[in-house]
């Protein structure tokens, strides 16, 4: 899901984060919030010309809607006054628009417009923030975590093999050296990646980058498109979810010639 903006109402107050590599869930704790009370926690996102609210598994019940009656005002006067408000989402596949689900009337909205403060807070600042790597998965999400598993045993797996073919070919240095030491490198981390993400750990994600890297590092062809293909998976695994439609595609047009 891609979005501009994340927002949760923490302490009763509405907090901002644009353009992070942190998900809602790494923001909460971040902050001091009990990872126990994160699926009760109220967030969204503001995207498309929405204001988004929810909470866990993108639903909403009576809790999110009185939220967004009270919150969205002030909001309003932050972000746009031409902002729509919404409440729930209905999940799509990953890198897909995930549309939202009950539109919020200007007239429902009867909550407080707080005053605008004069010097404006450090988070609007955060508004025009750019990162390098936008991270597209729900790390959260069951499918994504199992895939993740899968997808990281098959590395797993490839790299053994790799590793095999240049020890039993002499391409290998062994002892203490610079191949060894990226060996390490790539079996802890690639372990440790399934530890997180069955985990739901915060840094695995930045372990998968360590991971990926570590392999195309070895110059070996084996290493470096299993590296290049695990670093796109773990930025979004909708590249490969968008596979069996182009293929599709591409026999229709096969056999229409």
């Amino acid at each position: 899901m891609n979005t501009s903006i994340l927002f949760m109402i923490f302490n009763n107050e509405v907090k901002y984060l644009n353009n992070s590599n942190m998900d809602h869930r790494e923001w909460f704790i971040s902050l001091g919030g009990n990872p126990d009370d994160y699926p009760n926690l109220i967030r969204g996102f503001i995207s498309n010309g929405k204001i988004v609210f929810y909470k866990n598994n993108f639903s909403y019940d009576e809790e999110v809607v009185k939220a967004a009656k009270r919150y969205a005002p002030s909001m309003k006067v932050v972000l746009g006054d031409n902002l729509e408000v919404w409440c729930g989402v209905l999940p799509g596949r990953p890198g897909e628009k995930w549309e939202a689900i009950m539109k919020l009337n200007n007239d429902e909205l009867t909550g407080f417009i707080q005053e605008t403060p004069t010097n404006p807070p450090k988070v609007q600042k955060e508004f025009v923030q750019e990162n390098v790597l936008d991270f597209k998965n729900d790390y959260e999400n069951p499918k994504f975590i199992k895939g993740a598993t899968i997808i990281t045993i098959i590395v797993i797996v490839l790299t053994v093999i790799s590793k095999a073919i240049l020890i039993s070919g002499k391409h290998f240095k062994t002892g203490l050296s610079y191949d060894t030491l990226l060996m390490l490198v790539e079996f802890i981390s690639l372990g440790y990646c399934i530890y997180g993400y069955n985990k739901k750990k915060p840094n695995t994600k930045i372990v998968s980058m360590v991971a990926a890297l570590s392999l195309v590092l070895m110059f070996n062809v084996i290493d470096v498109i299993t590296g290049v293909i695990y670093f796109l998976f773990n930025v979004d695994s909708g590249y490969f979810t968008r596979v069996p439609d182009l293929i599709n595609i591409l026999k229709n047009k096969i056999l229409k010639k």
